[in-house]
């Protein structure tokens, strides 16, 4: 009997009818399934294929197509970790332990939230994992919306989403991330970057129709609006007051002093006008010294860089160089009246008070005189008189020979400025450069014989003029006969005559010469 029972068994077992499939799994079957797959106890090929533990996981994939799917993703917990998204299913999940079995197996105290797609950071990290995940819903299907937990703590009351991570950080609510406003359209740069959001946002208002400058600063808009709503155009983020528009870009730009000075010192009541004069006198009226006698073209001499500062070319304009001190004269001391006005050029015109030589007929007083200074006198040509200046004449100061700064009709005679240098006292007349030289006074350099007919010779060669002319005597009455001077030496006492140079020599007096 015992054997007969044991053998029907065997034979339902491998009998081919489904009947006898089912008894075979049950007999087989190593324990309760859990309950979530108690209905398929009876369909073993739901979970097994036969001789093949590999496809295990595959068959459970094709039920759990969430894990599925986040392993094919590389995200939730089985996709990203090292364990989850590699081994077998039932590496950690193992079946058949009863009804009550706890398949899952987490180990809460041990879990790594890391390789989920909620990492803990911050003050998320110390919460008890029921503050997020509700009893009896599964751990996946917890929300990673921060609005999902943090609903009542939204200050903008939903206006700008659920995604608080955008500005807000985990460590705590009230601290907020750098938010990129250029993802808005609208970079904050400068002191905006400074303003608190409700300083542009009031009232939680974060769509704008218009974001030009003018929608928020219109109260500080000392235009009033008539220079339109493009503030940027001419102011800066940095600072209301730091101007950025670049006058360049206009008609008159801005250099020097004109570029430090504020807007409205041109554009009155801060309207910028397209006919805004640009001419410096409809500015500088005030400034003008001229009461207006030179016309408005100020920039002809005035320079941006200084009011009283000139640039003006008069050498080029005007024909009529400045130099020297002509240079650093006022304008006003030559033109007294409008600078169109024609001004006489010649020196005399302007420094006739300074002309000590009252003589009409020097009135060229550029021949010697210069520009660097009244009394430095220019090296003047005497050449070109009638009495070249040779010898130490050439260092002689002017006013030597030009008495009480008199130049026309200043004598030439050597007598006129030598009568104290002259030995012979007028008696050779005024032409005393016949004898002596302009090098020197004591030198001197006549020809007695080419100017008297006698030549000096012999004992004659070396005396003294005196020695022949007595002083205070006409010379050209002196007559060159021997007895005139020798007649003491005349041992013939007059009986030759006076012509002693037939027997006597002018080396010696006593030296005959032989006649035949």
């Amino acid at each position: 009997m015992k054997y007969s029972l044991w053998a029907l068994i065997l034979c339902l077992l491998f009998s081919g009818s489904a009947w006898g499939q089912s008894i075979k799994q049950r007999v087989l079957m190593p324990g309760d399934l859990i309950k979530g797959h108690a209905e398929f106890e009876a369909n073993c090929d739901k979970c097994h294929s036969t001789f093949d533990k590999s496809a295990m996981s595959n068959l459970c994939l094709d039920c759990h197509d969430q894990i599925r799917a986040d392993r094919t993703s590389k995200t939730g917990f089985h996709g990203q970790s090292p364990l989850a998204s590699v081994k077998p299913c039932n590496t950690c999940h193992t079946d058949h332990l009863g009804r009550d079995a706890d398949i899952v197996g987490i180990a809460i105290d041990a879990f790594s939230h890391e390789f989920t797609r909620f990492p803990l950071q911050g003050k998320h990290a110390p919460l008890a994992c029921e503050s997020c995940h509700k009893p009896g819903t599964k751990f996946r299907d917890a929300e990673p919306e921060c609005a999902s937990c943090h609903k009542k703590d939204d200050f903008h009351k939903g206006a700008l989403g659920t995604e608080c991570q955008t500005c807000h950080e985990p460590h705590g609510w009230q601290k907020r991330l750098e938010f990129d406003h250029s993802q808005t359209g609208f970079p904050l740069k400068g002191l905006h970057r400074e303003v608190a959001c409700s300083g542009c946002h009031a009232g939680q208002n974060y769509e704008f129709q218009e974001t030009t400058c003018v929608s928020c600063h219109k109260a500080k808009d000392v235009h009033a609006g008539k220079n339109g709503k493009q503030c940027d155009t001419c102011h800066s983020v940095d600072g209301w007051d730091k101007r950025i528009f670049n006058h360049n870009t206009t008609e008159f730009p801005l250099t020097h002093k004109h570029a430090q000075i504020p807007c409205r010192a041109c554009h009155t009541n801060g309207v910028v006008e397209k006919n805004t004069p640009m001419n410096c006198h409809s500015c500088h009226a005030t400034d003008d010294i001229h009461l207006g006698r030179n016309g408005k073209q100020c920039e002809s001499c005035h320079t941006p860089a200084e009011w009283k500062k000139t640039k003006f070319d008069h050498a080029r304009v005007t024909g009529f160089p400045l130099t020297g001190k002509h240079q650093a004269l006022a304008c006003t001391r030559c033109h007294v009246g409008a600078l169109q006005d024609d001004l006489p050029r010649d020196c005399a015109s302007c420094h006739a008070a300074d002309d000590v030589h009252k003589n009409p007929e020097m009135q060229i007083c550029a021949t010697c005189h210069i520009t660097d200074g009244w009394k430095k006198i220019n090296r003047f040509d005497h050449h070109f008189t009638n009495f070249p200046l040779v010898g130490l004449h050439s260092i002689v100061p002017c006013q030597n020979c030009h008495i009480g700064n008199q130049f026309a009709g200043t004598s030439t005679n050597c007598v006129s400025c030598h009568k104290q240098d002259d030995h012979h006292k007028g008696a050779l007349g005024e032409n005393c450069h016949s004898c002596h030289s302009p090098n020197a006074w004591n030198l001197w350099q006549f020809d007695h014989e080419e100017f008297t007919g006698y030549a000096l010779l012999g004992s004659h060669e070396n005396l003294a003029c005196d020695a022949c002319h007595a002083p205070g005597t006409d010379p050209h009455k002196t007559q060159p006969v021997c007895g005139k001077c020798h007649a003491r030496q005349d041992i013939h006492n007059g009986g030759f005559g006076l012509d002693c140079g037939r027997c006597h020599s002018q080396n010696k007096f006593f030296e005959l010469i032989l006649q035949d």
